[in-house]
C-alpha cells in the first residue's frame, strides 16, 4: 500500500482530511526521492501536525512522521555500494571521451558520448530490482553549490584576457542583451506555440519565460570541447565571442531565472510590462553589485599573496588559490547576488594579477625552415598583441620581418602596474603550472557527471514526455538564438558605425573593425547559432523549480513538462548542434588560425584569419 492509500484511509477527522489532500497533491507533482521527501515535510508543516502532541495526532500525521524517517533521515546516496556505481559510471564515461578525442569522432562531441553513456546505465540499473534508481536523485544545491564553481572558474582563468579585452563590446552584447532577448523570445514563443494545437497543454507564459531564461544559458565546458576539436584557438574571433559568451551569460540566465521564478511567489501567471521592466532592474543591479564582490575579493587575494609571498609552499599555493576562488561565489550567494558574475570577475583578477605569466614559447615551424623560440616575461611584454621577430626564412617563404600571433601563449596588454603585481604577489611557476591543470581536472569530472547525469534519468517518471510540446521546445530553442544573433550582430554593426562617425570622425581610408566586419557575414553567424550548445546549468536550473503547492497557489503545475522540454533542448543542441559543427566549417570553407600555421602560410595575418 503505498503512502497517498494509507493518507485516504487515514483521513478521519478535519485535520486527516486535509493532511491527505494536502499530500496528494505534493506527491502527485513529485519526481525523485528528494521532491518526494520535501512534499511529507511540506504536508506535515502545513497541515499543523508540529503543533500537536504526538499522542493527540491523528493517523495521517503519524504515518507521515514514520514515513519521513524511514524514508528522508538516512539518505543511503553516499552508502558504499551507490559510490562504487558512481565512481564506475564515471570511469567508463572517462573512456568513452578519450576516445572519442583519439579517434577523431567530430559527429560525437564528448558531451554526447557522456550522456550515451549515462543513458545506457540508467536502462541497465533500471532493469536490476536490487537497485534504487531514485536514490541517485540530481541535488541542485549541490550542483549550484559545489559543482558549477569550479566549471565557470575554469573558463574564466582559461579565456585569453587579451582577446577577450579586444572584442569585449560585442562579448558583452551577445551576453547581456542576447540573453535578455533570447528569454523573452523564446518564452513567449513556447506559449503562443504550445496554445495552437489542443493535443498539449498550454504553458502559461510565466512558465514559458521561466523556461526561456533557463534555456539561454550557454554552456561554456562543452564549447570549450567542440571549439578545440575544431582546431579553433583563442586568436580566432569566432572562439573568442562565443566562449566569452558563454563565460558571461551563465550569470546574466540565472538571474533572469531566479527574477522570474520569485514571481510564483505572487500567484502571477501573466507578465506584464511593469514586471518585464523590474526584472531588468534588478538583474542590473545584481550584476553590477557581483562584479564589485568579486573585485573586491580579488584585491584581498592580491594582498593575502603579497604578505605570504615566498612563505607558501607550492601545494599551499595551489590550495589557498582555490579557496580564494570559491569566497565570492559563496559571498555573492549569501547576499542574493550572483555568484556566477562574482567568481568571473575573481577569476579574471586572479589570472592577470596572481597567476604567473611567464611562458617559454616556440613557433610552429613555418614550411619546415622557419623556427622561433622566445620567452615571455611579465617585465618584458608591452601593450602589444604580437612580438615582432627577425627571421631566417627559406626562399620560397621569402626573407625579412615577420609578425607572429602566439596563439599558445597569453600574451596580455599588462601596464607597469599589473607587471608588478605579478612580481611581488605572483604564484611560483610550479604553482601556476598545477593551479591550471586541477582546475581543468575539476571542471571536466564536474561537467561529465552532469551530462551523465541527464542519460540515466532521460526516461525517468519525473519526466513528462510530450512529443509536441518537445518539438516546440526545440524550434523555439533553436529560433531564440538564431533571432538573438542576427538582433545583436545588426546592433554591434550600428553601434560601431555611430562611435566611429560620431566620436572618431569618417575617413575613407579607416578601415571597419574585423570583429564587426566578420559579424555581419553570414559564415559568422551561422557558426554562432550552432555554437549555443545547452548544457548543466540549464539542467540545474530546472531541478529548481518550485513544484505546484496547491495550498498556497505558488510554484509550477508544469514542472515534468519543463524537466522533459529542458532535457529535450539539451540533447538537440549537443548532438545536433555539437555534432555538426566540423562539417559546417569545411562546407563554409572557414579556415581557422591552427590550420593556417599547419598549411606553412607564412601571411598568418591573412584577412581570412583575421575575419574568422
Amino acid at each position: 500500500m503505498t503512502l497517498i492509500d494509507r493518507s485516504l484511509e487515514d483521513a478521519g477527522n478535519d485535520q486527516g482530511q486535509d493532511c491527505s489532500s494536502y499530500l496528494v497533491t505534493f506527491l502527485q507533482a513529485a519526481g525523485d526521492s528528494r521532491e518526494y521527501c520535501e512534499s511529507i515535510a511540506d504536508a506535515y508543516f502545513g497541515v499543523g501536525c508540529l503543533q500537536t502532541s504526538e499522542d493527540s495526532q491523528n493517523d495521517c500525521c503519524k504515518t507521515l512522521k514514520s514515513q519521513y524517517d524511514i524514508s528522508c533521515r538516512t539518505n543511503g546516496y553516499f552508502e558504499s555500494s551507490n559510490m562504487l556505481i558512481v565512481v564506475m559510471v564515471l570511469l567508463i564515461c572517462a573512456i568513452v571521451t578519450s576516445l572519442i578525442e583519439k579517434n577523431r569522432l567530430h559527429w560525437l562531441p564528448e558531451a554526447g558520448g557522456c550522456i550515451i553513456v549515462g543513458a545506457l546505465i540508467g536502462a541497465i540499473l533500471e532493469a536490476l530490482p536490487s537497485v534504487d534508481v531514485e536514490k541517485f536523485e540530481f541535488d541542485e544545491d549541490f550542483f549550484l553549490s559545489i559543482l558549477l564553481p569550479p566549471i565557470i572558474f575554469d573558463a574564466a582563468l582559461s579565456v585569453s584576457k587579451t582577446e577577450f579585452r579586444k572584442r569585449k563590446f560585442p562579448i558583452i552584447m551577445f551576453a547581456v542583451i542576447g540573453t535578455i532577448l533570447s528569454t523573452f523570445f523564446t518564452g513567449y514563443l513556447v506559449h503562443y506555440g504550445s496554445s495552437v494545437l489542443s493535443i498539449a497543454s498550454t504553458i502559461p507564459v510565466l512558465d514559458s519565460l521561466v523556461f526561456g531564461a533557463l534555456i539561454s544559458s550557454i554552456d561554456p565546458v562543452a564549447i570549450l570541447s567542440v571549439m578545440s576539436s575544431l582546431n579553433l584557438g583563442q586568436k580566432d574571433t569566432i572562439f573568442i565571442l562565443i566562449f566569452g559568451e558563454s563565460l558571461l551569460n551563465d550569470g546574466v540566465a540565472i538571474t533572469m531565472f531566479h527574477a522570474l521564478v520569485g514571481e510564483y511567489q505572487e500567484g502571477t501567471l501573466a507578465v506584464g510590462p511593469k514586471t518585464i521592466f523590474s526584472i531588468l532592474f534588478q538583474s542590473l543591479v545584481v550584476g553590477f553589485g557581483s562584479i564589485v564582490i568579486g573585485t573586491l575579493s580579488g584585491v584581498l587575494c592580491i594582498c593575502y599573496f603579497y604578505l605570504l609571498k615566498g612563505i607558501l609552499a607550492p601545494a599551499v599555493e595551489v590550495f589557498s588559490f582555490f579557496l580564494w576562488a570559491v569566497i565570492p561565489y559563496y559571498v555573492s550567494e549569501a547576499l542574493h547576488f550572483s555568484g556566477i558574475v562574482a567568481i568571473v570577475a575573481m577569476g579574471f583578477v586572479m589570472d592577470l594579477y596572481i597567476a604567473d605569466s611567464k611562458r617559454n614559447v616556440s613557433s610552429e615551424n613555418l614550411d619546415g625552415s622557419f623556427s622561433v623560440q622566445k620567452s615571455i616575461s611579465a617585465d618584458s611584454m608591452e601593450s602589444l598583441g604580437e612580438v615582432k621577430v627577425n627571421s631566417v626564412v627559406s626562399s620560397s617563404a621569402g626573407a625579412g620581418e615577420h609578425y607572429v600571433r602566439l596563439a599558445d601563449a597569453e600574451v596580455t596588454r599588462t601596464s607597469i602596474l599589473s607587471n608588478l603585481f605579478r612580481e611581488k604577489c605572483g604564484l611560483s611557476r610550479k604553482g601556476d603550472k598545477h593551479i591550471r591543470f586541477v582546475s581543468h581536472l575539476l571542471a571536466h569530472i564536474a561537467e561529465n557527471a552532469i551530462f551523465v547525469y541527464l542519460g540515466i534519468f532521460l526516461f525517468g517518471e519525473q519526466y513528462n514526455w510530450d512529443a509536441y510540446l518537445l518539438s516546440v521546445s526545440i524550434v523555439s530553442c533553436v529560433m531564440g538564438r538564431l533571432v538573438m544573433v542576427i538582433i545583436v550582430s545588426s546592433l554591434v554593426w550600428y553601434f560601431h558605425a555611430i562611435f566611429w562617425r560620431c566620436l572618431e570622425g569618417p575617413s575613407e581610408t579607416r578601415e571597419v573593425n574585423t570583429t564587426v566586419k566578420a559579424l555581419q557575414d553570414s559564415k559568422v553567424r551561422t557558426v554562432l547559432v550552432l555554437a549555443g550548445l545547452r548544457g548543466a546549468v540549464s539542467l540545474a536550473l530546472v531541478e529548481s523549480v518550485p513544484i505546484y503547492d496547491e495550498m498556497t497557489g505558488h510554484g509550477s503545475q508544469y514542472k515534468p513538462e519543463l524537466k522533459a522540454m529542458t532535457s529535450a533542448a539539451i540533447i538537440f543542441t549537443v548532438f545536433v548542434f555539437g555534432g555538426s559543427a566540423y562539417y559546417v566549417l569545411r562546407i563554409l570553407g572557414i579556415r581557422t588560425s591552427m590550420e593556417n600555421l599547419d598549411d606553412g602560410n607564412g601571411a598568418i595575418e591573412s584577412k581570412e584569419m583575421n575575419s574568422f
